[in-house]
């Protein structure tokens, strides 16, 4: 059975102690290899609020550029071993993507809605994080 493609922002979880920030920043070269440079002006431009489990997540989203995108991804052997991998697009372009993607759990048609819902402008990126809390 082929895998079905998935299109997801990168992100990942706040480490103790870190700025949203500065983990947007990190999580972007780690998953991407990219430095980027936030648009501080426009600060957090969305957030969201799950509860799963015995889990409460916040997730934080914030509009970037690309400052140099010739770095490597430094990925984790789980990661390489799902298939992930990054792909540059337009804002535009990565919400059509998405968009025409059933996803088959239910944490992916969230995921999916939430990251539909992001704006920006057509060179920006953005990435979302997310802490959760017991």
């Amino acid at each position: 059975m082929a895998m079905q493609k998935e299109y997801q922002l990168p992100g990942g979880v706040i480490d103790p102690n870190e700025e949203h920030e500065a983990a947007v920043i990190r999580d972007m070269q780690e998953e991407t290899g990219a430095l980027i440079k936030l648009r501080t002006h426009l600060g957090c431009v969305a957030t969201t609020e799950e509860y799963r489990n015995d889990l409460h997540q916040m997730s934080y989203c914030y509009v970037a550029d690309i400052v140099n995108a010739s770095g490597d991804p430094s990925l984790t052997e789980d990661e390489i071993a799902d298939g992930l991998g990054h792909l540059w697009l337009s804002v535009e372009e990565a919400k059509k993507r998405m968009a025409e993607v059933e996803s088959t759990s239910e944490l992916g048609r969230y995921i999916k809605k939430r990251y539909l819902s992001v704006g920006g402008g057509k060179q920006s990126h953005t990435g979302v994080e997310s802490g959760w809390q017991s």
